[in-house]
């Protein structure tokens, strides 16, 4: 690049206020370079540079088409907030490297926390607040009218403000290629938010909690060149069952968690697989406020998760009680509770799906209300009690006291 012709037309830009318009940008004053702009002819001059423009810069899960007025606009705009050969040479340093740079991040409702850990190497669980997004930390800084416009259409929005609001988040750090692609669709990364997820859903085990995900996006890292000139967006999980409750999780908890994450995926995949039925239907059961529903689905994470190799189509209700006794209980009372308990979840789980109701009773209906808000607790218990084990027992040495 020709440095002192760049050098030179910055310089005179970022001292001539025609040249440039500044607009608010995420709550900060971002500049665009007009028709008069020296940068821009000289930029227009620059084959390194020109060589990017017309392609699509990759910024994660999303790519924005490149043209000259942003190479101009973020020079400026550098040049006004540092100074140009520092522009320069960021933006050098910038086009030589192969690789793009980014943060992954997935919200999460239905928790509140106040620390971070880091749940598997190089990926990170904690508040919001911490998560190292310069969007985000945009979006929490601004004004008061613009936080009651981002409440509606932002990345902290939720469908019921201010219930479901996202009280935590996962993040990573990506580094992949290519970079710069002809057009859209050209290359697949691998950047898929799916790993951010399946943490989401293991967070229920924490609670346990009503943990639903929310906004996800990726961005280019902090000091990035170009980026609070190029396009952003986000998307969001569709879910049927809204977070309609938000709960704190204690310092005990949260120090748990990263265990409980690393002993999930050093699981067998089919293993892992078969979990995350009844892992996916505890979190339901957790977050439904109706006791039919909930009955519904916690009968079908513990059936998942005790019943799942039973080809017999008898006494499958003794062999529900008898898995979950002997894989929770530790002397003979505790596996006779465990045992009762159990039963009465199973005829809970079955009136609820074959007559619409938990109990014809008043007194019934809160006894049973009851059982199951006990139930997602045993039903937490045991999903641990597999991963703990390393896998699902042998069901039949197990009853037999083996």
């Amino acid at each position: 690049m020709d440095v002192e012709r760049l050098v030179a037309a910055i310089v005179h830009d970022t001292a001539e206020p025609s040249t440039y318009t500044v607009l608010p940008v995420m709550g900060r004053a971002v500049s665009h370079v007009n028709d008069n702009s020296r940068t821009l002819v000289a930029v227009r001059s620059e084959t390194e540079i020109m060589s990017r423009v017309g392609k699509m810069l990759k910024l994660g899960n999303s790519s924005s088409l490149i043209d000259e007025w942003i190479f101009a606009s973020w020079l400026i705009d550098r040049g006004r907030t540092s100074d140009a050969r520092t522009a320069i040479r960021e933006l050098d340093a910038f086009l030589a490297d192969p690789c793009y740079h980014v943060i992954q991040v997935l919200l999460v409702s239905g928790a509140i926390v106040t620390q971070t850990v880091e749940v598997l190497d190089g990926i990170f669980f904690g508040p919001c607040a911490q998560v190292p997004s310069e969007n985000l930390k945009a979006e929490m800084a601004a004004e008061p009218k613009m936080q009651e416009f981002l409440s509606r259409i932002g990345m902290l929005s939720a469908f019921r403000p201010p219930e479901g609001r996202p009280g935590c988040a996962f993040w990573r750090a990506v580094t992949a290629a290519p970079k710069w692609l002809d057009a859209v669709g050209d290359e697949t990364d691998g950047l898929g938010a799916e790993p951010l997820y399946i943490l989401s859903t293991l967070l229920t085990l924490i609670g346990p909690c009503p943990a639903s995900p929310s906004r996800h996006w990726t961005e280019p890292v902090t000091g990035t060149p170009l980026k609070i000139h190029v396009g952003r967006g986000w998307g969001h999980s569709v879910e049927q069952t809204r977070v309609l409750q938000t709960i704190a999780l204690a310092k005990p908890e949260i120090d748990l968690f990263p265990s409980v994450v690393q002993s999930f995926f050093r699981l067998r995949e089919d293993v892992r697989r078969e979990l995350l039925v009844s892992i996916h239907r505890l979190n339901q059961a957790v977050r439904h406020t109706d006791p039919v529903e909930r009955a519904i689905d916690l009968g079908i994470a513990l059936e998942a998760l005790l019943l799942s190799d039973a080809d017999e189509k008898t006494q499958l209700t003794l062999q529900f009680r008898l898995r979950g006794a002997w894989l929770l209980g530790s002397s003979a009372v505790e596996r006779l509770e465990l045992s009762n308990k159990l039963k009465e979840l199973y005829a809970c789980r079955s009136k609820a799906v074959h007559a619409g109701i938990i109990g014809t009773k008043p007194g019934d209906v809160q006894k049973r209300i009851a059982l199951l808000n006990e139930g997602l607790t045993i039903c937490r218990r045991a999903i641990l009690a597999v991963i703990e084990r390393g896998g699902f027992p042998d069901w039949n040495s197990l009853v037999l006291g083996g």
